[in-house]
């Protein structure tokens, strides 16, 4: 990514600011990322822009043969929602994303959640061979955390 600065007295400068690419994922503008809210079970191509607000430790699954890991999602409109990945998942996108940081999701299933998982949330994001995941330049505007007094 590549800003253009003005100095105090005028002078232009071009500033390079590098991204780190997490999966295969491209760059993506501003007006093709989708808010959280706007996620169905019918959209199947999508990107979102999200803060990685708790990232669990992978679990073996209940079925006792491979393991899974839950990941919670804020977007810029402080809508929360959670994605679990599975499998190969788990070591392709779960070992490489950082708590705290800003990510672009790019495709995966959208799903009715389960009652142990949903935190009150109608629907889930599960990661599928489509979803792709790329390092975002840390956008201030995608909140931290969400507190309800």
């Amino acid at each position: 990514m590549a800003l253009r600065l003005v100095t105090k007295n005028g002078a232009n400068m071009n500033v390079s600011i590098p991204e780190t690419n997490i999966g295969e994922g491209n760059s993506k503008d501003d007006d093709t990322i989708t808010t959280l809210k706007n996620l169905n079970t019918d959209k199947i191509s999508w990107t979102i822009k999200v803060r990685i607000t708790k990232k669990q430790a992978p679990k073996p699954c209940k079925s006792g043969t491979g393991k899974m890991q839950k990941i919670d999602l804020l977007d810029q409109e402080s809508t929360e929602m959670s994605m679990l990945l599975f499998e190969d998942a788990v070591v392709a996108i779960g070992e490489s994303i950082i708590e705290g940081e800003v990510y672009y999701i790019i495709n995966g299933k959208v799903k009715k959640t389960a009652v142990q998982w949903s935190k009150g949330k109608e629907l889930m994001i599960f990661a599928d061979k489509r979803t792709k995941v790329q390092r975002a330049v840390d956008d201030y505007t995608i909140p931290i955390a969400v507190y309800f007094i």
